[in-house]
């Protein structure tokens, strides 16, 4: 699996699965399968990731993802703009009372942004907001991170107030001390920017 040797290790699951169920020691544990999983990603082969996923998950309580190997899914999903997976999975960890990581939160709470509408026609950016909230309520650290990404629903949403109040939290936070402005996240500037294209103002 570090080899990124797909031939080997799909030879290996099958001399594995030859074996009898209580001697399989893939339908026991998700070790196997979270390597296989994480190989993958290192390829960028996000349907073998996704697809070995689906089988630890299906397969039996004893390959049950982790709390890590869950968000790498979601992290996954977002990248490849397969956000509906994502809330999926996110479900299914709600389902089975997994703890979602900080960086999951955040990866769909973006993910969000990039969708106008659920297939029911409900808004994904209030879904978006619920996972800031989530966050925020999860005690995690309030950082440049989190300021970019509500600043980034800020403009899906065309809310260029919220945008200059993120904005302008950042600069004081980040000019403590020193002469100037100073910010480093060159993308927050872009979505300030890009929120003011947006906007229009009430007539």
């Amino acid at each position: 699996s570090r080899l990124q040797d797909v031939s080997k290790v799909k030879c290996l699951i099958d001399e594995l699965n030859v074996l009898p169920a209580e001697l399989n020691p893939l339908a026991k544990t998700p070790i196997i399968y979270t390597n296989v999983m994480q190989m993958y990603m290192r390829m960028g082969n996000y349907k073998l990731a996704k697809d070995t996923f689906d089988t630890m998950t299906f397969l039996s309580k004893g390959t049950s993802p982790s709390s890590r190997t869950y968000t790498s899914m979601i992290l996954m999903d977002t990248l490849n703009n397969c956000v509906e997976h994502g809330l999926e999975v996110y479900q299914r960890m709600n389902d089975q009372n997994v703890k979602l990581e900080p960086d999951a939160l955040l990866a769909l709470a973006k993910g969000c942004g990039t969708r106008s509408k659920f297939k029911d026609g409900s808004h994904m950016i209030l879904k978006g907001w619920s996972f800031i909230i989530e966050y925020y309520n999860g005690g995690y650290p309030i950082n440049e991170k989190v300021m970019e990404i509500m600043m980034y629903l800020a403009y899906v949403d065309s809310d260029l107030s919220f945008a200059r109040a993120i904005w302008l939290n950042v600069c004081e936070q980040n000019s403590r001390g020193i002469e100037g402005v100073n910010v480093s996240n060159l993308r927050l500037i872009k979505w300030l920017f890009n929120t003011c294209l947006l906007y229009t103002s009430p007539s």
